[in-house]
């Protein structure tokens, strides 16, 4: 892939191959972004973010090929550090969450010390697999956040994107009738998403 299709192909947040000269030409901009270099559990070679931008990570991995992924993190030269914008979402989804009346039953009453911070896709649908979660139950993998809307196994989880509710997500249904297949597709979809879908403060 050439730098001209970059930043279309890179809205879905996926991984992607892209040519040398894009790869160096990136190494050797001045957009070079100061942050950690381990995203969904790999290491990096370096990242960039460019005005206005989200952070994006390179690398050269074992079979050759030059990959590019986008974050949904902004850049921290004009939105502070990736720690910040993370440190902010929790605040906010502990305001949601406690909003919900299934939520609020929690005790001790929900807050960040309910969160589990997922690095990869894999290691969230693992933990969804274990079943059985404690009502308040709240994973966190890049700037969703899901939590346990009871404490039993086929209990619905609250879904939060950046700010923004979400549909509720039938875990143990998705597992039972597809398998991962069904919660990675969601957990993709969701991370490029950036519309609203449903309005902060929805309780039942």
């Amino acid at each position: 892939m050439g730098n001209e299709n970059l930043n279309g192909v890179l809205k879905d947040k996926c991984k992607h191959v892209v040519d040398r000269q894009v790869f160096h030409h990136f190494a050797q901009s001045e957009s070079r972004a100061d942050v950690s270099l381990e995203y969904h559990g790999e290491k990096w070679d370096f990242a960039v973010a460019d005005r206005g931008g989200f952070v994006r990570y390179f690398k050269l991995d074992d079979d050759g090929e030059f990959i590019v992924i986008e974050t949904n993190w902004r850049n921290p030269r004009e939105c502070g550090s990736i720690e910040s914008q993370k440190a902010a979402l929790r605040r906010q989804w502990v305001k949601l969450a406690r909003r919900d009346r299934s939520v609020q039953l929690c005790e001790p009453p929900f807050s960040q010390q309910n969160f589990e911070e997922c690095d990869s896709d894999a290691e969230l649908i693992r933990k969804w697999a274990i079943g059985n979660p404690k009502r308040g139950t709240a994973y966190i993998l890049d700037d969703m956040c899901f939590v346990a809307a009871g404490s039993s196994p086929d209990c619905k989880w609250r879904a939060f994107k950046g700010t923004n509710q979400r549909d509720d997500i039938p875990v143990t249904r998705f597992l039972f009738e597809n398998g991962s297949d069904m919660l990675q597709t969601m957990i993709e979809t969701m991370r490029a998403s950036s519309e609203v879908i449903r309005s902060p403060g929805r309780s039942g």
